[in-house]
């Protein structure tokens, strides 16, 4: 008991990893101001402290960043990943977390190859495509009626999906389903506004995001609930040149 209360506390003591930042510009994104010259400590995976650089911040290991400018990670809210090395580009242009708009049907087997990469944002991460009859895209899960549609929902949950990508086939009872189910089960819903004339409110359907309207400008302009602003609090709008 005494060897493991000496082994934690030596932990406890065990100094954090420290580096620094050096003459950067940092840009508050907030109101735009620059504050030169500035040196941003890091301790861990935290920032310690941002103030003007000193010369005694020469000593602390980190990088000599005269000339250039720093700013919060990037989130990119709408990506498609074709090969994982692609990931590692994000990061070096800025971008630290990525919402990927498509996943596969194997959540479990496609995160951990996705985990392969040793540089990579954070990702959320969404299902397989979920749509209708004909379904676009080849891999896509078909519903065709409110039973699949929740069947779907609590497959794609246990599957560790982080949500459902809705698409642009799927009938009213499907869509709608899927909404009520999502709800239900506590996970996000979000994709495509369903191009079917026969699901006028599906805009309006409890979805936390749409993540692209396809193009469809004018179905979403006479959706009852768009072009008058009665949409529900929680939907939102991301429009994409496509998907």
């Amino acid at each position: 008991m005494l060897a493991l209360s000496i082994g934690l506390a030596g932990a406890q003591e065990r100094p954090t990893e420290e580096s620094c930042i050096r003459h950067v510009t940092v840009v508050n994104v907030a109101t735009g101001a620059e504050l030169k010259d500035q040196t941003v400590r890091i301790q861990g995976n935290r920032i310690a402290s941002i103030a003007a650089t000193q010369e005694a911040d020469a000593s602390l290991p980190g990088v000599d960043a005269r000339g250039a400018y720093l700013i919060p990670g990037l989130w990119d809210m709408h990506v498609h990943v074709h090969e994982p090395y692609e990931l590692a580009l994000y990061v070096a242009n800025g971008v630290t977390g990525v919402r990927i708009m498509s996943g596969e049907r194997d959540t479990a087997a496609y995160r951990a190859e996705l985990a392969r990469q040793a540089i990579s944002p954070r990702i959320y991460l969404a299902s397989a495509i979920v749509d209708g009859s004909s379904p676009v895209w080849p891999g896509s899960i078909m519903v065709q009626n409110a039973a699949e549609a929740r069947r779907a929902v609590g497959e794609i949950k246990g599957g560790g999906a982080d949500f459902i990508k809705v698409y642009s086939r799927l009938s009213r009872e499907a869509y709608f389903a899927l909404a009520d189910e999502a709800k239900q089960q506590h996970i996000a819903f979000e994709g495509h506004v369903p191009r079917r004339r026969d699901c006028p409110g599906g805009v309006s359907g409890g979805a936390t995001f749409h993540g692209a309207l396809a193009g469809r400008w004018d179905g979403v302009l006479e959706t009852p609930g768009v072009a008058d602003g009665r949409l529900e609090s929680r939907t939102v709008f991301s429009p994409a040149v496509g998907d």
